[in-house]
C-alpha cells in the first residue's frame, strides 16, 4: 500500500526511550521535524526544532495525544509515547492501518510493515468517540548496529537454595551367580494314585490300571475305582487297558501324599451315542424315519436311507421319500424339471441310488399309456 508523505517533519533523538528505559530499542535514529512555512515564500521559511507535535480531537474524556514514537532496533516495532490512549485504539502509518502490540494509557506498541519507503508520514491514533491524535514522524533508513559495550562487574553470590527432592532409585544390580548345589536330602514317604473309571457302563471288572514301565499296576473291580500305593515322588502317565487295547490315559503328579486324579472317560464323548458329551448322557431320536447319533458331543437326529426332512421340520422327522419324480434322490429333485418323460429310479440293482433317469416307462409301461411320465418304487413301475 502506498504511504502518504507530508511536509511537515519533527525530528526527536533517543531521550525519549532512554526517559521509557527502552534505550535498547532505540538503536537506530529516526528523524522528526516540524517545518513551518509561509506560503509562496521559502526564503522566509523557519525551522522550530520541538519534543513532538500532537493534534486531539475534544471530547467529554481525555483525548488521546502523542509525544513521541520511537522505532525497536530491527525496525519492526514502533513505540508511541502519549496519554489518553485507550485499551483498542486503531492506529493508521500515512493511511495504512498497523497491528496493536500492547496498549498502556501512556504508551502503545504497534507493529510496522515489513517493507516501506523512509520518508515522511502522518501518524493518527483514533479512540473512538474520545478522539483522536495525529503526529508527523519521518522515518529513516536503520543505521549500522553499535559496537558491544564492555562487560559489567560480575554480581555478587546469592544465597544457597533449598535442596532437591530425592531421586528416584538406580536400577536394580544384576543376579550374582548361583551358588553350589547342596547334597540331597533325604527322600520323604511315597504318595498313592487314586481315581474312578467312568463310561462305558456300570460294570468296570477287569480293566488294567497301570503306569507304563514302571512295576505300578492294579486291576479294578466292578465299580471302577482304583488306587496305587508306594509310588515316589514325581509326574507319571497312568494308562487304562481293556483286553489288551489301550482305552485311556492321563498324568498324575504325585508328592508324599494321596493324589486323585478323578474320572478316567474311557469312551469319545463326541461321538458315542450312548455317553455324548458327558457320561451317561444317552441320545433318543422320536421322528419318523430317523435314527440317533452323537455329532461334537451334541445329539442330533439322522435320517434314514431313502428318507429326507424335506419340510425343515425336525418334529415330524424325515417324512419325505426320496425315491419320487419330485423328490428323486433329494429334497426339491424334480426330474421332469429337465426330463420332461423321465422316470425315478429308488435303487434297483443296476441303480442303486435314487436318480432322474431319461426316456420312456419299462416294465410294462409304455410312453403313451403314461403321457404325463411314470415312476420306479419298490420295483414296480407307475405312471405319474
Amino acid at each position: 500500500m502506498a504511504l502518504t508523505r507530508h511536509a511537515t517533519t519533527v525530528r526527536a533523538g533517543i531521550s525519549i526511550a532512554a526517559a521509557l528505559g527502552l534505550g535498547a530499542l532505540a538503536a537506530p535514529w529516526w528523524d522528526v521535524r516540524v517545518r513551518a512555512h509561509s506560503a509562496g515564500d521559502d526564503e522566509a521559511q523557519k525551522t522550530t526544532t520541538v519534543t513532538s507535535t500532537a493534534q486531539t480531537t475534544a471530547s467529554k474524556a481525555v483525548p488521546p495525544s502523542i509525544r513521541d514514537t520511537i522505532p525497536s532496533a530491527t525496525a519492526t516495532e514502533l513505540l508511541i509515547d502519549g496519554s489518553g490512549f485507550c485499551t483498542a485504539p486503531s492506529v493508521t502509518l500515512g493511511g495504512m492501518p498497523l497491528t496493536l502490540v500492547s496498549a498502556a494509557p501512556t504508551l502503545l506498541v504497534v507493529a510496522l510493515p515489513t517493507s516501506f519507503d523512509p520518508g515522511t508520514y502522518v501518524l493518527v491514533v483514533s479512540c473512538g468517540s474520545t478522539g483522536s491524535a495525529s503526529f508527523t514522524s519521518t522515518l529513516g533508513a536503520v543505521g549500522p548496529r553499535g559496537d558491544k559495550g564492555d562487560k559489567g562487574d560480575q554480581g555478587v553470590q546469592g544465597v544457597q537454595g533449598n535442596s532437591g527432592a530425592q531421586g528416584p532409585p538406580g536400577p536394580t544390580g544384576p543376579v550374582g551367580p548361583a551358588g553350589a548345589t547342596g547334597p540331597a536330602g533325604p527322600g520323604g514317604p511315597p504318595g498313592s494314585i487314586i481315581g474312578q473309571l467312568a463310561c462305558p457302563g456300570a460294570d468296570y471288572t477287569g480293566f488294567l490300571v497301570h503306569v507304563p514301565g514302571r512295576a505300578f499296576n492294579v486291576y479294578t473291580g466292578s465299580n471302577g475305582a482304583f488306587q496305587i500305593d508306594s509310588v515316589p515322588s514325581g509326574t507319571y502317565t497312568v494308562e487304562v487297558i481293556q483286553n489288551g487295547q489301550h482305552k485311556a490315559s492321563t498324568q498324575a503328579v504325585v508328592g508324599t501324599t494321596q493324589v486323585s486324579v478323578g474320572q478316567i472317560v474311557l469312551n469319545d464323548l463326541t461321538n458315542d451315542v450312548n455317553n455324548c458329551g458327558a457320561c451317561g448322557t444317552s441320545c433318543s431320536s422320536s421322528g419318523a424315519h430317523t435314527t440317533a447319533s452323537c455329532v461334537q458331543s451334541q445329539c442330533t437326529a439322522a435320517c434314514e436311507s431313502g428318507f429326507g426332512n424335506c419340510d425343515g421340520n425336525a418334529a415330524n422327522g424325515c417324512e419325505t421319500p426320496l425315491a419320487n419324480l419330485d423328490n428323486c434322490g433329494g429334497c426339491g429333485i424334480n426330474c421332469n424339471a429337465n426330463l420332461p418323460s423321465g422316470f425315478c429310479s429308488d435303487g434297483l440293482a443296476n441303480n442303486p441310488v435314487p436318480s432322474c433317469t431319461a426316456g420312456a416307462c419299462t416294465l410294462g409301461w409304455t410312453a403313451a399309456q403314461c403321457p404325463n411320465g411314470c415312476y420306479i418304487q419298490s420295483g414296480f413301475a407307475f405312471c405319474r
